[in-house]
């Protein structure tokens, strides 16, 4: 055997094994659908890193609160609707704010196609997060300061 036989059976093997930890994984099941062996032809084109990573982060499943396991049921309710669990599936084919959004795979495809409506859901959050952020601010502002009491002896 040739060192270039031995490296072919190892990427073949890794390739494989690869597959595998996709094909069962529970963390993300639609990851599994999107998937492929080569580079995801966004990250081969002249698209802007921060857009890249958008991408990323929704195709793997990591800017939905269902990842987060650690936390109780209605801590992870999608930060849009606050309906059900926030997974990629909900955002993107039921939330009720981002309804026109319909096919999973088309808007996480490796060519990045669904950029506009992704990048779309992570303004809409954030208007909402700063919304929630000004009305607790403008809550505190209200609020009578406590007057520190001090102790002499």
């Amino acid at each position: 055997m040739t060192a270039d036989q031995i490296l072919e059976g190892r990427r073949k093997r890794e390739a494989e094994e690869k597959q595998k930890r996709i094909r069962e994984s529970k963390y993300n099941i639609h990851y599994r659908n999107i998937a492929k062996e080569e580079l995801p032809k966004y990250l081969e084109g002249r698209m802007k890193w921060n857009d890249r990573r958008i991408l990323a982060r929704f195709r793997s499943g990591n800017e939905t609160k269902a990842r987060e396991y650690w936390k109780e049921e209605g801590e992870k309710r999608c930060r849009l609707c606050r309906r059900k669990e926030e997974d990629l599936r909900h955002v993107i084919e039921e939330c009720g704010i981002t309804r026109r959004l319909k096919n999973i795979g088309k808007t996480l495809n490796d060519t990045g196609e669904g950029l506009t409506e992704i990048k779309a859901i992570t303004e809409r959050r954030r208007a909402i997060q700063d919304g929630k952020e000004r009305q607790e601010g403008s809550t505190a502002r209200r609020q009578k300061p406590k007057v520190a009491t001090v102790f002499s002896h």
